[in-house]
């Protein structure tokens, strides 16, 4: 009993804390609901790829005289995503819009 150390064990109830800690959680929990309810929802559309970048991927390799297929040859990718892109199937990725605006020569 003497080599044993007692520490002093206080807990404190939600009520005690400061009011604006409990609300930030109490909001940061409605946020999320909030965002799993729009998820989950029938409305909720997965974006796509905008009508303005289809439109400057086509004027740009038309300009060029390019095809499908040989837009995909110099961009290394399929020509089923190329042909996706063009049609706005497909949710839009940054790396490969990159690519296929460097081998266009132009932004997207």
């Amino acid at each position: 009993m003497q080599n044993q150390d007692y520490n002093v064990v206080v807990f404190h109830n939600t009520k005690n804390l400061p009011n604006e800690k409990v609300k930030k959680e109490k909001n940061f929990s409605a946020e999320i609901s909030q965002k799993n309810r729009n998820i989950e929802s029938d409305d909720y559309t997965i974006p796509k790829v905008d009508l303005q970048i289809k439109q400057k991927i086509i004027n740009a390799r038309c300009s060029k005289g390019w095809s499908q297929k040989q837009l995909a040859e110099k961009t290394n990718l399929k020509l089923n995503i190329i042909n996706s892109y063009e049609k706005g199937d497909v949710v839009a990725d940054r790396q490969i819009l990159n690519k296929i605006g460097r081998a266009l020569g132009t932004n997207l």
